[in-house]
């Protein structure tokens, strides 16, 4: 079976879904139940060699984007409103203002789903989906029809109506060439069609069943009818409560509520400046000289730091994700080599494992609370780990047997191993640079490479440039596990995990037709010891969200979110703005 990507985040749909990364939703009418209690677990075995621890199916066909629609009337905008500038430090900026066109970078999520455009759904922790866009959804035919209602009183920027037609649009724009990289793009494989029943009601059909159906389409952001590709460019329309009213592509974006926006009265902020600032100290230092009034990506030690300082608030949030170190395994060879890859052989994959210290990691980075320890494949809270971490046998740290492991897999240890990674959660590149350097203690050749998160996810998408063996991952597990599993349902070109495994695939597939919470517990769980065993991949810390924020604005992250989503939901403290 062909290997499929990943969007980056996120698993299910990325759903997860990507989906997850998003945000929280206004209340409407329908909603779909959550998941029922997982299945008890069963009994597993420990990783050979590894002592205990004290502590892909072809696309759709591609469909052609509709003319500009017509002139539809609009309605005046809420009166009042909003007041005042919200200004933001933060870690990366988006490179691309068409969600539909290219991968939007780093912060995808905040642009796409809470602040400027709106996905269908949202997704929140033990599998509930919540209304965003979408009021209503149902299946039509189990598995394979979904019938959506979008939201009564839904307009874009311009204030015009959010409809079916546009719905349909949007589909076919992402199945279209030049939307092959756009946050959607893998969803396009499940989209065989789109009926529209009535100005808010639309059928979406799939080619195959797909049990997370829902998730999947649920991330579709919706965008009106347009020419194809300069329009959202130039000038992007969305149906969020912020419109874009300027764009300085790696500096800075500001934001401007939108009166159309169907809670536009539950908007206190007006304005919202988004400053890209990658580095950890220049951004606290915006925050103290009140340049700024939130940062985001605070790391551990500038938040207890912080925490002391009576002129701001540090918030802590379970963001629901790993940063996990993951190797090249879908190739015979090593990238751009002729070079058989080591990483093919489990032995060499447990010998990385255990020549690094995770525990110190988390006491060290992590300072023993911002994060978690995570033992096996992904967190306790993601299905399969919650019934499975205390069965399996962690990977000790014993430089000594990892060295032993190389030399007997006949490692080469002469050659340079570049291991690429990224500025993301509180302590993620710092825990990297610790198992760099853990790697070199026993005669790894490893180089750590620090890359842009926009540009490492373009060149993620760009099988040519896949050079690099191994990487750091930051990979979103609200309750599905890491995206990179699940990798076969959704983006059409490339592996971001690099992961290539028939068992996988076999899972995935099973996992495809699962609608029972128990079987796809069974499934989660299988994999879950199958990883842990084979050493696939390995988590480096468990992640939390931290942000800092001034004493004039609040903001309440969303748990299981990667980014900082719904910033709509900032209010005024007393004084302010």
């Amino acid at each position: 079976m062909d290997r499929r990507g990943w969007s980056l985040l996120a698993s299910g749909a990325l759903t997860l879904a990507l989906v997850a990364s998003a945000c929280g939703g206004a209340a409407a009418p329908t909603a779909t139940p959550a998941r029922a209690p997982a299945a008890a677990a069963t009994a597993t075995t420990a990783p050979p060699g590894a002592p205990a621890t004290p502590t892909r199916a072809a696309p759709v066909g591609l469909g052609t984007p509709t003319p500009t629609r017509a002139a539809v009337p609009t309605v005046a905008p809420v009166s009042g409103g909003p007041v005042g500038k919200m200004t933001m430090a933060a870690v990366a900026d988006v490179t691309n203002l068409d969600v539909h066109v290219a991968t939007a970078g780093g912060l995808q999520y905040f642009y796409t789903v809470s602040d400027v455009n709106a996905f269908l759904l949202v997704q929140q922790r033990a599998g509930r989906s919540d209304p965003w866009l979408a009021e209503s959804w149902a299946w039509d035919d189990k598995g394979l029809k979904v019938r959506w209602v979008i939201r009564k009183g839904a307009r874009f920027h311009d204030g015009k109506p959010v409809t079916a037609d546009d719905a349909k649009f949007t589909a076919e724009k992402i199945k279209a060439p030049y939307s092959a990289r756009g946050v959607n793009s893998g969803v396009g494989r499940w989209i065989k069609d789109v009926q529209v029943i009535d100005d808010r009601t639309f059928v979406m059909t799939a080619p195959e069943v797909l049990a997370t159906l829902y998730a999947t389409y649920g991330g579709i952001a919706i965008q009106p009818r347009h020419d194809p590709y300069e329009v959202m460019q130039k000038k992007p329309i969305g149906a969020g409560p912020y419109r874009v009213a300027d764009w300085r592509p790696f500096e800075s974006m500001t934001l401007e509520a939108s009166p159309y926006f169907w809670d536009a009265d539950k908007v206190q902020v007006k304005t919202i400046v988004r400053l890209v600032v990658p580095e950890p100290e220049s951004r606290l230092a915006m925050l103290k000289s009140g340049q700024v009034d939130l940062m985001d990506e605070v790391q551990p030690r500038q938040a207890e730091e912080l925490a002391k300082d009576k002129r701001f608030r540090v918030k802590v949030t379970d963001a629901g994700n790993i940063a996990s170190i993951v190797f090249a395994t879908d190739t015979p060879v090593i990238p751009g080599t002729d070079i058989p890859n080591p990483f093919l052989d489990a032995r060499v994959r447990r010998a990385f494992t255990m020549a690094v210290d995770r525990k110190a990691i988390f006491d060290g980075i992590a300072l023993g609370k911002y994060g978690t320890y995570v033992p096996g494949p992904w967190p306790r809270h993601g299905y399969g780990a919650n019934t499975m971490e205390d069965k399996i046998t962690p990977y000790k740290y014993d430089p000594q047997a990892a060295r032993k492991l190389l030399e007997e897999a006949q490692f080469p240890f002469d050659r340079e191993w570049g291991v690429w990674y990224y500025r993301t959660s509180a302590g993620f590149a710092e825990a990297t640079e610790v198992a760099v350097a853990q790697w070199n203690a026993i005669g790894i050749k490893a180089r750590g490479r620090l890359t842009e998160v926009g540009a490492l996810m373009s060149y993620w998408q760009e099988k040519p440039s896949r050079t690099y063996p191994i990487q750091m991952i930051r990979s979103l597990t609200v309750d599905e596990p890491p995206g990179y599993i699940v990798a076969t349902e959704n983006v059409p070109e490339g592996t971001l995990s690099q992961i290539g495994d028939p068992k996988l695939d076999e899972w995935t597939i099973k996992r495809r037709t699962a609608f029972e919470p128990a079987e796809r517990q069974k499934l989660y769980e299988e994999v879950y010891v199958y990883e842990h065993e084979q050493a696939i991949t390995f988590p480096l810390l468990g992640g939390v969200l931290i942000h800092a924020l001034n004493q004039r604005v609040d903001w309440d992250p969303i748990p299981g979110q990667m980014f900082a989503t719904h910033l709509w939901k900032a209010r005024w403290l007393p004084g302010a703005p």
